[in-house]
C-alpha cells in the first residue's frame, strides 16, 4: 500500500498495527502522523498484489478546519435553568466558511452578559487568587470531532436573556458574532425571610438609631415589617417579592451597589455581593417565566447590542421582556 497526500507521498507516518478480519480474508492497517495541510486533504492509496500490480485506487477527502467562521447554539443539547445550584451549559457548534465543523482541540474567547459567567473562568480565578492576577477573558474549548463546545456557567438564580459574543479569527481577519439564549427559571422551594418590630414607651427605636423625624415607615416611626420571598406560584411561575416599610430612597443605591462609606464584610475567597431583590423604592416584584419576564424595581434600561450607538443607564421603574424564539 503507497499513500500519498495532496498527490504527494506521505513521510512522516508512524505505522501503528494491523488488524486481521475473521477468516483471514483481509487485513487493515492502521497509520497515525499523516500531515493535514489546508482545510481540505486528499488521501490516496494505491492497493498491488505480490506480484506488484494494482489492485485498486483509494481516494479519501478529509476536511480539517482550524478557522472558526460561525457558532451555532444548539438548544436540544443545551441547559439553561436558574435554580441557584445547577451550573447551566450552553452548547455550541463552531463550523468554519464552508460550515464543516472545526477541529478538536480549537479555542477562542468569548463574552457574557451580566449577570452570567463563566464557570471554568470563576474557577481559574479561585485557583490563582493568591497571585494577584485578576479575571482573564473565559474561553471555549472544542474537545470532539462534530465541532461541539459545552459551555459551563456558574449557578445562577437569575433567568432572562444571555448575550454571547464571541471572537473568531481566521488569519489576520478578526470578526465579532453575537447570540443570544434564554435561561429559563428551575424548581426552587419557597424561602420567606421577614422581620417585624414595634416599640412602646418612652424611647423609639428610631430615636436610638438616630434618626428622628426620618425614619418614614409605613406603620409609624415606631413600627416596621420588612419580607423578603422567593417561590413558585403556578406550574413554570417564578415569583420575587420584598417589601420593607422603613425603607428611606435617599439611602439607597441604584442595583444594591455597596457603599464605600459603610461598614461591610470583606471575604478573602473573591466573592461577589449581589441582591436578588434590589429596588430603590420599599417594594421589588419579579415574576417569570418560559421566556419572559417582568419586574419592577431597579432596572438597567438601554440599547447596548447596537452598533452606531449605545446607550445605557440605571433607573427605578417597571421593565418586561419576552423572547418568541424560546
Amino acid at each position: 500500500v503507497e499513500l500519498s497526500a495532496d498527490g504527494k507521498p506521505v513521510a512522516a507516518v508512524a505505522f501503528e498495527g494491523t488488524r486481521q478480519a475473521p477468516g483471514g480474508r483481509y487485513a487493515v492497517s492502521i497509520w497515525r502522523g499523516i500531515p493535514l495541510s489546508g482545510e481540505l486533504t486528499r488521501l490516496s492509496a494505491t492497493v498491488r498484489n505480490g506480484k506488484g500490480e494494482t489492485v485498486a485506487e483509494l481516494k479519501r477527502d478529509v476536511h480539517y478546519s482550524s478557522a472558526p467562521a460561525r457558532v451555532e447554539l444548539l438548544r436540544d443539547k443545551s441547559r439553561l435553568v436558574a435554580d441557584g445550584t445547577t451550573r447551566p451549559v450552553l452548547a455550541l457548534r463552531i463550523t468554519d466558511r464552508n460550515g464543516r465543523p472545526v477541529h478538536a482541540g480549537l479555542t477562542g474567547e468569548f463574552h457574557l452578559s451580566a449577570p452570567y459567567e463563566s464557570a471554568e473562568a470563576l474557577d481559574a480565578m479561585q485557583a490563582r487568587a493568591l497571585t494577584g492576577l485578576g479575571r482573564s477573558a473565559p474561553r471555549w474549548h472544542v474537545k470532539g470531532d462534530d465541532g461541539i463546545a459545552y459551555l459551563e456557567l456558574a449557578p445562577t438564580m437569575s433567568s432572562g436573556k444571555l448575550h454571547a459574543e464571541f471572537d473568531l479569527s481566521d488569519g489576520e481577519q478578526r470578526r465579532r458574532q453575537e447570540l443570544d439564549a434564554w435561561v429559563e427559571p428551575g424548581k426552587q422551594p419557597w424561602t420567606v425571610v421577614g422581620l417585624a418590630e414595634g416599640t412602646v414607651g418612652k424611647k423609639s427605636v428610631a430615636g436610638q438609631m438616630g434618626r428622628d423625624g426620618r425614619f418614614d415607615s409605613d406603620l409609624g416611626k415606631d413600627a416596621r415589617v420588612a419580607v423578603y420571598a422567593k417561590g413558585p406560584i403556578a406550574k413554570g411561575l417564578l415569583l420575587t417579592a420584598s417589601y420593607d416599610s422603613a425603607k428611606q430612597r435617599d439611602d439607597q443605591v441604584l442595583m444594591g451597589a455597596i457603599d464605600p462609606s459603610a461598614y461591610y464584610t470583606v471575604f478573602a475567597d473573591m466573592s461577589d455581593r449581589r441582591h436578588d431583590a434590589a429596588s430603590r423604592e420599599k417594594i421589588y416584584a419579579r415574576l417569570e417565566g418560559s421566556g419572559f419576564y417582568a419586574l419592577y424595581g431597579d432596572l438597567e434600561a438601554g440599547f447596548d447590542q447596537t452598533q452606531l450607538a449605545r446607550y445605557q443607564r440605571g433607573a427605578t421603574g417597571f421593565k418586561a421582556e419576552l423572547s418568541r424564539g424560546g
